[in-house]
């Protein structure tokens, strides 16, 4: 009797084990490429302690690896990345880039640990994921919540300073295509 419950314990092990491991997995991140994306961003101002909303856009672009375009430097073997091209129609000035990578086997997203994926019946992709660093001049915790469909994808960043027991939301980016 013992051994078949040491078996079943160890595949249930294995299993649970299995089911908790949120791996972000590259066709997440291919269904942003193509069309440009249009929305907002909603933003809480700190100054003035109330939400502001602006003009947005996204467009994402594939880079390939440096082990893929022929490089043999140092940084050869860089993963390919997803080219996260973020505009302010109103606030050019303000746009930028940032390549965004899967790392550690899809355990992380760009530096941010993955905490869950998971995908909803209509299609609905949803990565959450958190990190350390500072907000406002004070470190905090930082979660974010990707939510990708065929036709919108949003990120919500969430901030938690050192010694506050809830998080708040600091920004949220909608966008739709």
């Amino acid at each position: 009797m013992k051994t078949p419950m040491r078996c079943f314990f160890l595949l249930f092990t294995l299993l649970l084990a299995g089911c908790q491991s949120a791996l972000v997995r590259p066709a997440d991140l291919d269904r942003l490429v193509g069309s440009p994306w249009h929305g907002t961003l909603s933003y809480l101002d700190y100054q003035s302690n109330s939400k502001a909303t602006i003009s947005s856009t996204l467009e994402v672009v594939q880079q390939p690896g440096l082990a893929q375009v022929g490089n043999d430097f140092a940084d050869a073997g860089v993963a390919p990345g997803w080219q996260f091209r973020i505009g302010y129609p109103d606030e050019p000035k303000m746009d930028s880039a940032q390549v965004v990578r899967i790392e550690d086997g899809g355990r992380r997203l760009s530096g941010e640990k993955v905490l869950s994926r998971s995908e909803r019946g209509d299609g609905v992709i949803c990565l959450v994921t958190e990190e350390r660093g500072r907000d406002d001049d004070r470190p905090a915790d930082f979660r974010f919540t990707y939510n990708i469909a065929a036709r919108a994808f949003s990120i919500r960043k969430e901030v938690r300073p050192d010694g506050a027991a809830e998080f708040f939301e600091r920004n949220c980016y909608r966008w739709t295509r």
